[in-house]
């Protein structure tokens, strides 16, 4: 009898230590826990004291903004107006790196991006009737191929002509007044070799 109690209590005080140790574990991780958190707590509290501050001492200014309009706004406004106006008349005149007047031509419309498209660029794979295992992938391009197209910019003349072009350019709704000759002259007798009727060329 007293060496099995004596057996049992050995087992009994091993399971305590075991026990003890756990539970200091379980203490020295969550006072770490609790001291990393009570560190970003006190980071949101100053940040959110330093934002309260900031906005008393210098609101926003509402009404000063109401009466200008926002005039952001009506600007971007006007500007899509414009871009999508078919009867609009631009100049485009393009430049070299260094600023060296290439060509300057009449617009229709406006200036556009060959890596824009009419659908959509990426896509959803779905994997099953759930769509398990499904990824993100890049969908193909309007003209029935992968990958992106020259990383250039595009116009139509006056006459339909479509221009392209990958360096610096100068837009405007009114002839500018040019000092340097172009590079490049401009033909007004020029027609494209195809048209499908999308752009109409301006009398």
């Amino acid at each position: 009898m007293n060496k099995i109690t004596k057996k049992r209590t050995t087992r009994g005080t091993i399971a305590a230590l075991a026990v003890i140790g756990i539970t200091l574990g379980a203490t020295a991780g969550a006072c770490s826990s609790d001291s990393k958190k009570s560190g970003q707590a006190k980071d949101t509290q100053t940040l959110s004291a330093v934002r309260k501050a900031a906005q008393t001492a210098v609101p926003y200014p509402l009404a000063d903004v109401k009466r200008g309009g926002f005039l952001e706004r009506r600007l971007l406004k006007e500007n899509l107006l414009r871009q999508n106006d078919p009867k609009r008349l631009a100049y485009v005149t393009l430049l070299t790196d260094q600023g060296q007047i290439v060509a300057t031509y009449p617009i229709q419309g406006m200036v556009f991006n060959l890596n824009s498209q009419l659908t959509t660029t990426q896509q959803v794979e779905c994997h099953g009737s759930d769509c398990g295992g499904g990824g993100v992938l890049d969908s193909i391009g309007d003209n029935g191929t992968f990958g992106t197209e020259p990383h250039s910019i595009a116009f139509f003349t006056t006459n339909g002509v479509e221009v392209k072009w990958s360096g610096t350019y100068l837009e405007s709704d009114a002839p500018l007044d040019l000092k340097s000759k172009p590079l490049l002259t401009y033909n007004v007798n020029q027609a494209p070799s195809v048209n499908h009727g999308g752009v109409k060329s301006t009398p």
